[in-house]
C-alpha cells in the first residue's frame, strides 16, 4: 500500500502530515509475547509477518526466542534482560540499533530498552521499549508503582530530547486510559478457568491467578464474586465497580508529559475502542504506543491487531498486540550541484 493511500484510508484528525513532505511510512509494533515466547515462536513470526512491521518491541521475549525471530525475519536485534524477578524486553528493527541502553535498575521491576534508529534517509527515531509491573491485586492495583516506573522512564526520555530524533515510548503498561472500560467479571472468570485447568495438571505459567487479579481482601470472597460474575446485570455492577476502583493515573501522566496515545488518537469515540488482553476476549487495554508530537503529527494509523486466517493472535500469545503506521520525513540534504 502506498502512502496516499494509508492517508486515505486513515481517520481524519488534526496534524496528519501532509503527502507532500512525507516519504515513506514506517510500521510499529508493539507486542507481549508471554514468557519467553519460545513454544509459540512460529505463530509469533507469522503474526509479525503478517503486520509487516518495521520496528517490533517484545515484551517478555527470551534471548533464544529473540534471535531465532531476528534470524528468520532477517532483522536487527537487542536485547535487556529483566531484573531476578522481572521480564525482559527485546527489540527487532529492519534498521540497525544505535545507542543501545539497557535499564533494569531503580524503580524498575521489569527491563526497558532505548535504542536510537535511523530509518534509511528519514529522521531518525528513539525508541523507548518497556514493561510496566502488574500488581494488579496490590492496593489501587499498583498504579503507585507503575506511576514511579513510568517516572523513570519519563526522565531518561526528557534526558535525550533536542537530540534530533523523535521518541517513541512503547509497550505493555498494565494500565487502563481514562474513561476506557474495564471488563472486571470477564477477567475473573477468565482467570478461575485457568485455575481450574491448573487443578487439572495444566502448566500456564505467565497466565492470570485468582489471586493475581482480586486484591487481598476480596480473596475470600472469590467463590461468590464468580458466581455474581456469571450473572449479566451482576456483572456489570461489578464492572462498574472495578473501573471505578482502578486508577488511570499512568496514561493521563504520559499524555500530560507530552506524548500522544495513538490508538486514542484515531479512535476518538471510546465505544469503538478494543482490548488488548487477553487476546481472546479482552478485558481492557493495556499494550500502547505513544509518540512525541511532531511524530504523532504524521500519524496515519493506529489499530490493535485481531486474529485472522493468516494472523494466529489467540495462539501466539495472551495480548493483541498493537500497530502503528506513520509517515517520516525526508532528511534535507545538501544542494551538491554547480551553480
Amino acid at each position: 500500500m502506498t502512502l496516499s493511500e494509508h492517508i486515505n484510508d486513515a481517520p481524519a484528525f488534526d496534524g496528519l502530515i501532509q503527502s507532500e513532505v512525507a516519504t515513506r511510512t514506517i510500521r510499529v509494533l508493539t507486542y507481549n509475547i508471554l514468557t519467553g515466547g519460545w513454544p509459540r515462536r512460529d505463530a509469533i513470526e507469522a503474526v509479525i509477518r503478517d503486520a509487516r512491521a518495521d520496528i517490533i518491541a517484545l515484551d517478555e521475549a527470551s534471548p533464544e526466542t529473540l534471535e531465532a525471530l531476528a534470524s528468520s525475519l532477517g532483522m536487527y536485534s537487542a536485547f535487556s534482560p529483566g531484573t531476578k524477578y522481572g521480564w525482559s524486553v527485546g527489540l527487532l528493527s529492519r534498521w540497525p540499533l544505535q545507542e543501545v541502553n539497557q535499564h533494569s535498575n531503580g524503580p524498575l521491576n521489569n527491563a526497558m530498552l532505548e535504542a536510537l534508529i535511523v530509518p534509511d534517509g528519514a529522521t531518525p527515531l528513539r525508541i523507548f521499549a518497556a514493561h510496566l509491573t502488574a500488581h494488579y491485586s496490590h492496593w489501587r492495583a499498583g498504579e503507585g508503582q507503575r506511576l514511579r516506573e513510568l517516572a523513570y522512564i519519563l526522565q531518561r526520555m526528557r534526558a535525550t530530547e533536542g537530540d534530533g530524533a523523535e521518541q517513541i515510548l512503547l509497550g505493555d503498561f498494565n494500565s487502563l486510559a481514562p474513561g476506557e472500560p474495564l471488563l472486571a467479571s470477564q477477567l475473573l472468570l477468565h482467570a478461575a478457568a485457568l485455575d481450574d485447568r491448573r487443578d487439572q495438571g495444566e502448566d500456564l505459567d505467565g497466565l492470570p491467578t485468582i489471586a493475581k487479579v482480586l486484591p487481598r481482601p476480596l480473596r475470600p470472597l472469590a467463590e461468590t464474586l464468580i458466581r455474581l460474575a456469571q450473572i449479566p446485570a451482576l456483572a456489570a455492577l461489578c464492572d462498574l465497580a472495578a473501573g471505578l476502583y482502578t486508577p488511570r493515573a499512568v496514561v493521563r501522566q504520559a499524555r500530560a508529559a507530552g506524548y500522544t496515545d495513538l490508538y486514542a488518537a484515531t479512535h476518538p469515540d471510546m465505544s469503538q475502542r478494543v482490548g488488548s488482553c487477553p487476546s481472546h476476549d479482552p478485558a481492557g487495554r493495556i499494550d500502547y504506543i505513544f509518540a512525541s508530537p511532531a511524530l504523532a503529527a504524521r500519524l496515519v494509523a493506529c489499530e490493535v491487531l485481531t486474529d485472522t486466517p493468516t494472523r494466529p493472535i489467540s495462539r501466539a500469545s495472551d495480548h493483541r498486540p498493537v500497530l502503528a503506521t506513520l509517515a517520516t520525513l525526508a532528511l534535507d540534504t545538501p544542494d551538491t550541484t554547480t551553480p
